[in-house]
């Protein structure tokens, strides 16, 4: 038997006198690495080769569960492109140098958010008082437009004045259109990008668009509902980077037409609010293509002006007739969760243009 001494990194496989593995707190940087490794995961056109240094320390020197669940994708990921002893038979990669260097690049979103929550940490009383944050969010339906127009051209100049855009009926194709048109500045989020959800039978989904400008990603969650058409709601959780303020995103496509049981649409906004209700972000905002009538409303508890908990876009901006209407039933509505966190500034939270709700809100920090 040989004595040897560990290193810090090899220390994390020891096990305590009980037997149970010696457990070490992760760093909020390194946490961050992975959310970033997670995200070029999922990205089908990166090369893992081209896996940044720092995450690639995070995934050789831990063990966590999440570490090695990411470590298998990595090493899946490599299977068949290239390692030092067999050639890449495919086409050529351009692979970024990758350098040694641990300090956060000047676009990190991380670091960026960082730097705004000490900004904001250090700015006077009266100063910080001032500080506002205006988010614009867009709900739509787009199948109906992608089916006459052929694309979803009709949405690129409309997106790119929008922080949040929360769409329904979205098909593998427009998701990957929209992320090609947008550029860097988007990031198109579904339940099959963000989660690895299948894709429904029907082919439509969900997703949901945010400006990385003005928003830091914190996670995501599917939650699938009674459903007789594997419909979900998916949930977005963003960070505003000017005024730190935590915002809940969600969206859903309720059941469509007919429902066995009657009262299944009810069942699946009453299931949804009380999931957003009790969500601790400072801000909740749901919006969707809810197929609700004037009866599953009330019986959901928002009626037909968002009730005692929910602000409603519409009414909020003025409700305006001719702006309310899907046909003649107002199946699409923006809420947003009543708190003492937000408040009303210049006579509302919302506007209203395109025909289509879109909802300012002004949160004072």
């Amino acid at each position: 038997m040989f004595l040897t001494k560990l290193n810090d990194h090899q220390r994390q496989w020891l096990r305590d006198d009980a037997g149970a593995p010696v457990k070490r707190a992760m760093a909020d940087e390194d946490l961050c690495h992975l959310r970033d490794l997670e995200s070029l995961l999922r990205d089908p056109s990166w090369h893992p080769a081209a896996i940044p240094m720092a995450a690639k320390r995070c995934i050789v020197t831990r063990n966590t569960r999440k570490v090695r669940r990411l470590r298998r994708w990595w090493l899946a990921r490599m299977t068949g492109k290239t390692n030092q002893h067999d050639r890449h038979a495919g086409a050529p990669v351009d692979i970024h140098p990758v350098y040694g260097d641990d300090a956060a690049a000047d676009d990190d979103p991380c670091s960026a958010a960082e730097a705004d929550t000490e900004a904001i940490a250090g700015a006077e009383p009266a100063e910080a008082d001032n500080i506002v944050a205006e988010t614009q969010v867009l709900s739509w339906n787009i199948n109906a437009v992608i089916r006459a127009t052929g694309d979803c051209g009709f949405l690129v100049p409309l997106l790119s004045t929008i922080h949040v855009a929360c769409l329904q009926e979205v098909t593998c194709a427009a998701l990957e259109w929209l992320s090609d048109a947008l550029g860097d500045d988007f990031y198109v989020a579904s339940p099959q990008t963000l989660r690895g959800q299948a894709w429904p039978l029907e082919e439509h989904s969900v997703a949901i668009v945010y400006d990385k400008r003005r928003f830091h990603f914190l996670g995501s969650q599917v939650c699938v509902l009674d459903t007789r058409q594997e419909r979900c709601v998916f949930l977005l959780r963003l960070r505003c980077l000017r005024s730190g303020t935590t915002l809940l995103v969600a969206t859903t496509h309720l059941e469509s037409g007919a429902c066995e049981p009657a009262d299944l649409r009810a069942q699946q906004l009453t299931y949804t609010l009380r999931l957003l209700e009790a969500a601790s972000e400072e801000a909740v905002l749901l919006a969707g293509d809810l197929n609700i009538r004037d009866w599953e409303a009330r019986h959901a508890g928002i009626g037909d002006d968002g009730g005692n908990k929910w602000f409603d876009a519409w009414h909020v901006a003025g409700a305006e007739k001719a702006l309310a209407s899907t046909g003649k039933i107002r199946f699409d509505r923006i809420l947003l969760r009543r708190s003492g966190a937000l408040e009303p500034i210049s006579g509302g939270f919302f506007t209203v243009s395109y025909t289509h709700s879109t909802l300012t809100t002004k949160r004072i920090v």
